[in-house]
């Protein structure tokens, strides 16, 4: 049985521990429409889960879990700990938003969009760099999730960005991340 984390004791941990990542289970829609500010997103049922969780969390360690339903199926853990995270623990997304903490909404835009307003947005892919050497959108910068901790020089915090990858999870993961820092 996983120990629950109230939002005020979840806020505590955060501040006090850079490290501490959020998992957010929840389906994709559910996450774009809010959630904990930095949480990366994998839903529980991706039939990939273990080959998409090492795409997302290059460096686990610390991990709150944000369930999508109040049971964590064990096949989630092991995947957790296959990798080498450490479950701390479950809080509830309800419980984040009724105390008016900090929650990140997702808008998604299409590929047209973000290519026409190519002036107006800057296109970061967030996939490994052998990735983005072997295809990738003609003016994207590269800048793979493990490399996103390092206050990247090549982002613009009054430029809006549009983080993208090959599927959907990284891209996500970039987005939320992206806005944890600061850059809209």
């Amino acid at each position: 049985m996983l120990r629950t984390i109230s939002a005020d004791e979840l806020k505590s941990m955060h501040e006090k521990d850079a490290d501490l990542e959020l998992l957010d289970l929840r389906p994709v829609s559910e996450f774009m429409q809010g959630s904990i500010e930095g949480a990366l997103d994998l839903p529980q049922d991706e039939p990939d889960f273990l080959t998409n969780l090492k795409k997302i969390w290059p460096n686990p360690g610390p991990v709150v879990l944000i369930p999508a339903t109040h049971d964590v199926p064990g096949a989630i853990l092991s995947a957790i700990g296959a990798i080498g995270g450490n479950v701390m623990g479950t809080v509830q997304i309800h419980e984040w938003v009724a105390k008016n903490y900090p929650v990140t909404k997702i808008t998604p835009i299409s590929l047209n969009e973000a290519l026409q307003d190519n002036d107006e947005f800057r296109l970061v892919d967030v996939r490994t760099p052998e990735e983005w050497q072997k295809r990738h959108i003609p003016g994207s910068v590269n800048l793979s999730l493990s490399e996103m901790g390092m206050a990247p020089p090549i982002l613009d915090p009054n430029r809006e960005n549009v983080v993208f990858c090959a599927g959907v999870y990284r891209g996500l993961a970039g987005t939320a991340k992206f806005a944890s820092m600061g850059f809209p």
